[in-house]
């Protein structure tokens, strides 16, 4: 009946994402999704609970998707804030070791004279 109105088939289209699957690669979006899987489950209950269910469904996979990559963004960001933070302390060290050993020749020499 749906492919007779001109809609797509659902077996075309990529499977449903469960919400504990792991979000690599951004989900559908969530109309298409909910498109999807009100194909499948329509003759299983009426059509507003169906699109209901799946709207907060779909909805909450796309929000747990860009949650996850804010999450690792921010890990990001957070190691290599630590790295620059690590090289910028090796530097004022290793230049703050170079003017204590150039203050010291300077002091011997002013001792020697």
């Amino acid at each position: 009946e749906r492919e007779a109105e001109g809609i797509e088939s659902t077996e075309r289209r990529p499977a449903k994402r469960s919400r504990g699957a792991a979000l690599d690669a951004p989900p559908t979006s969530a109309f298409t999704a909910f498109e999807e899987a009100a194909g499948r489950q329509h003759a299983e209950a009426p059509p507003f609970e169906v699109s209901t269910q799946l709207y907060n469904e779909t909805t909450a996979a796309v929000v747990d998707w860009h949650l996850e990559q804010a999450k690792r963004t921010a890990d990001e960001l957070r190691s290599k804030g630590a790295q620059a933070a690590m090289r910028i302390t090796s530097s004022a060290l290793a230049e703050a070791d170079q003017l204590r050993r150039e203050a010291e020749r300077d002091a011997a020499e002013r001792r020697k004279r």
